[in-house]
Parts: C-alpha cells; sequence; structure tokens
C-alpha cells in the first residue's frame, strides 16, 4: 500500500468514526421520540415507501434483534448488505483512485434489486405490511 493509498485509508475511517457518531447521536435523540413519522412520504400519503421502518430496524439490528430488525421491514436485511456492499466498494475505489464513487461491475444487480424494492414498494401497501 502506497503512502498515498495510507492517508486516504486514514481519511476514511476519521469520516466512517463522524458518521458513525452522527449516526449514533440521531438514533439517540429519537429514542425520545416513539411514533415519530419519519418518513415525509408517508407523512403525506399515508403510504409505507420501500425503506420505511429501516431506522427502527437498523437501531434492532445494532442491538443484534435481528428477528425484531426484519419485523420492522422484511426487505430490510437485503437492503442493508446491498447499502454495506455499495459504501465497501466505494470506500476500495477511494482508497486506490482517491475517488468516493460506486462503478458496479455488473449492473444488472443493481436493476434487479431497484426492481425488487418497487415489488416491495408496491406488495406492503396492498398487504398493509
Amino acid at each position: 500500500m502506497s503512502v498515498t493509498e495510507k492517508k486516504r485509508l486514514i481519511r476514511l475511517l476519521i469520516y466512517a468514526v463522524i458518521v458513525a457518531a452522527a449516526i449514533a447521536t440521531a438514533l439517540f435523540v429519537l429514542s425520545f421520540f416513539k411514533g415519530l413519522v419519519l418518513c415525509p412520504f408517508r407523512a403525506i400519503t399515508g403510504l409505507s415507501c420501500p425503506g420505511c421502518g429501516n431506522t427502527r430496524a437498523f437501531t434492532a439490528l445494532i442491538h443484534f434483534h435481528f428477528a425484531e430488525s426484519i419485523k420492522y421491514n422484511y426487505a430490510y436485511p437485503i437492503e442493508f448488505i446491498y447499502i454495506l456492499y455499495v459504501l465497501f466498494s466505494a470506500a476500495i475505489n477511494y482508497i486506490k483512485n482517491g475517488k468516493f464513487s460506486y462503478y458496479p461491475k455488473k449492473p444488472i444487480i443493481d436493476y434487479i434489486l431497484l426492481i425488487l424494492v418497487i415489488i416491495w414498494w408496491v406488495v406492503r401497501n396492498i398487504l398493509g405490511i
């Protein structure tokens, strides 16, 4: 690993710590507001978006309550794994090339996931999940 790559890695780790602290702070503050609707789509339409429940699912996940996490949003495990994949891919690209960007090697996977998210959006509102 070159000196430049090491500097980028250190910078990336510092950013990760800052983001983690911001998320932890937000989750702590949100824990005092039970029943608060964070989703603008849900607040306006009364319908769930594909990501509704993700904040609660993430909170349950970091407390190792896996079943509870899935209960909040059945699609969350797939969404979470995909987000981690994109973030790690972008981080590796940043360390190697200095650009924090995501370029899928197989974009078909992204398209399939997008279609599944849209299907989930429709199904969860029809079934009231």
